[in-house]
């Protein structure tokens, strides 16, 4: 394992509290439950929407993609049934929102349909979090 300075350590949790200050996520964040995903939704949405990512688009594709996940998290039906409108600053661009689209078939949303599918999110939202972060993106307490 390597060690860093400790200099270096704060320099990378700036980064990170910088470009992506909603992770990690409160413990009482619920994967399976619609209002703990709207609620990161607004967060990612707020962060995104308010700084220029111009200067770094792999920033910007990252927020979009957590964006996404958190937003279908939510709303599991979209674009399919009720949903709010996000910020049309927002672009439908990203790996996960272009797979859902090109994917997404109407059907009934039982429980198990709707938590199967806020599982197989949670799954991806915490692989591309792996991929990004240096931590964890939950706190204390969150399977």
């Amino acid at each position: 394992m390597r060690v860093y300075p400790t200099s270096s350590i704060r320099l990378i949790h700036f980064f990170f509290q910088e470009f992506l200050p909603f992770f990690p996520l409160s413990p009482a964040f619920n994967p399976l439950d619609g209002q703990s995903w709207s609620l990161l939704a607004g967060q990612i949405q707020s962060h995104l929407v308010q700084q220029t990512w111009v200067e770094s688009p792999d920033v910007a594709l990252w927020l979009r993609e957590f964006f996404w996940m958190a937003y279908v998290g939510a709303f599991p039906t979209f674009p399919h049934g009720d949903w709010p409108v996000w910020d049309p600053r927002i672009s439908m661009e990203g790996d996960f929102i272009s797979y859902w689209i090109a994917d997404c078939k109407i059907q009934e949303m039982t429980p198990d349909v709707l938590n199967t599918t806020r599982e197989f999110i949670w799954e991806e939202l915490r692989n591309l979090a792996a991929c990004l972060l240096p931590f964890s993106i939950v706190s204390q307490g969150i399977p």
